[in-house]
């Protein structure tokens, strides 16, 4: 399914399909805790109620199209894996978002800047593998996924910096 492995026959099982996509879901699932252990849950849902309860409809409307667009031309198991890496992706921008809402900093927005590439990343590479193998679709999907992958890493270091930060005021206090 892409440009480093052969292709595998529909009747076959492509362990290196299955393998990837689960690292990625792990990684991503590893970075939504790590985001929802950073702030009050119970303080978030009392004040975002509506807005999360309206993420979520939209969560489940944008992954049941994006992953049905594909139903057809994948075997199963690769379609319930597509359809879980989707969640995954969807429930990531949406606690970016809801993150950004509630601490409105550049950390939180670098975050929710990553994710909205992930996503666009993964919509396009879906059309371009599905729908229309146009060349310019595949270097707009690898170019927001790397700048999805800058966002995540400018995430990092500006984390890096506020303990940093926090560690030198507490030894000059």
């Amino acid at each position: 399914m892409n440009w480093l492995s052969a292709p595998v026959p529909i009747d076959k099982i492509d362990y290196l399909y299955i393998i990837g996509n689960s690292l990625y879901i792990l990684s991503y699932l590893i970075l939504i805790i790590q985001t929802l252990l950073s702030f009050n849950l119970v303080e978030v849902f009392r004040k975002y109620i509506f807005h999360i309860l309206v993420l979520i409809l939209l969560d489940i409307l944008s992954v049941v199209v994006v992953t049905n667009t594909i139903m057809d031309v994948m075997p199963h198991y690769a379609y319930y894996l597509e359809f879980i890496y989707n969640a995954v992706i969807m429930i990531l921008l949406n606690v970016a978002l809801i993150n950004y809402l509630h601490k409105d900093d550049k950390r939180s927005f670098t975050l929710l800047v990553g994710s909205i590439f992930i996503f666009f990343s993964q919509v396009i590479q879906t059309a371009y593998f599905y729908i229309s193998e146009i060349s310019f679709l595949n270097v707009i999907s690898s170019l927001f996924f790397v700048c999805a992958f800058v966002s995540f890493y400018l995430h990092s270091i500006l984390a890096n910096r506020e303990r940093k930060d926090s560690i030198l005021s507490d030894l000059m206090a």
